[in-house]
């Protein structure tokens, strides 16, 4: 099967998760076994897990934006300038989806490291990258863009890492820093 964003870094078995193609298949294809019943603090029930809840809510959105889509489709009868007009609308409504898409994609993995212990450095804190290289503390660093994963390996490693005294950090070595260069220009 398929790993979704959050098992990765949570290190979740990735059975649950929905495959690449469910997208396609609309919000049916989301659903999972809720047969796990949690009790919220405003005594609502909840069944399945908090990750389950969160790919269902995101497939109901999803599939709540591709039917209006639907529906907004059909009226073709137009002239020229019409047309154009709706065609620059459309790819300005879709910008704004997919930026707010990147947007929770960078959210949801820098929530994911914060919650592992890895720190995301960012390329534009001189002060702090001056702390990490040439501090004299021990850190591994490991380049990626805020919305790529970390590498599996170094999440596992993170607990003994921290244990022996060495801190874990990302950076996205190709931004560039306050020189103009970037990290792997340097």
């Amino acid at each position: 099967g398929s790993s979704s964003y959050f098992d990765y870094f949570t290190g979740s078995s990735n059975e649950d998760a929905p495959a690449d193609s469910a997208a396609e298949g609309g919000a049916d294809s989301f659903e999972r076994d809720t047969s796990h019943t949690e009790q919220s603090s405003d005594g609502a029930e909840r069944h399945g897990s908090l990750n389950d809840q969160w790919s269902l809510k995101l497939a109901n959105a999803t599939e709540a934006i591709r039917i209006a889509l639907q529906e907004l489709q059909g009226d073709w009868d137009l002239d020229y300038e019409e047309h154009q007009t709706r065609l620059r609308t459309v790819a300005a409504w879709r910008n704004k989806v997919r930026r707010a898409f990147d947007n929770m994609i960078t959210s949801t993995s820098y929530e994911a490291r914060k919650r592992k212990g890895v720190v995301t450095l960012s390329p534009r804190d001189s002060e702090t990258l001056a702390s990490v290289f040439f501090g004299g503390e021990p850190y591994l660093v490991q380049c990626v863009r805020p919305e790529d994963p970390v590498e599996r390996n170094l999440l596992e490693a993170v607990p003994s890492l921290l244990t022996e005294g060495v801190n874990t950090a990302v950076l996205d070595c190709h931004e560039p820093l306050p020189s103009g260069k970037s990290t792997i220009q340097r």
